[in-house]
């Protein structure tokens, strides 16, 4: 249940308050692009698939940790 709202914090991070606050992050140069920019262009898709991998690992080992794994 943890795991989740961690998840769900960071997609919410990364989704809605980091477009919402462009203007702000522009002033921080990262890789020679505005930090805008970058979370906009690649820096929040690349952590939100991060992100669905990460949890999808945590899920898993605590599926098998409680047996409700499903293993194929």
């Amino acid at each position: 249940m943890i795991w989740a709202a961690v998840a769900l914090s960071a997609v919410v991070v990364f989704a809605v308050l980091a477009p919402l606050n462009v203007d702000s992050l522009n002033g921080v140069i990262v890789l020679g692009f505005p930090l805008g920019f970058f979370l906009a262009a690649q820096g929040g898709l690349i952590a939100l698939v991060a992100l669905a991998f990460w949890f999808v690992n945590r899920q898993e080992r605590t599926d098998r940790r409680h047996g409700a794994s499903e293993d194929l």
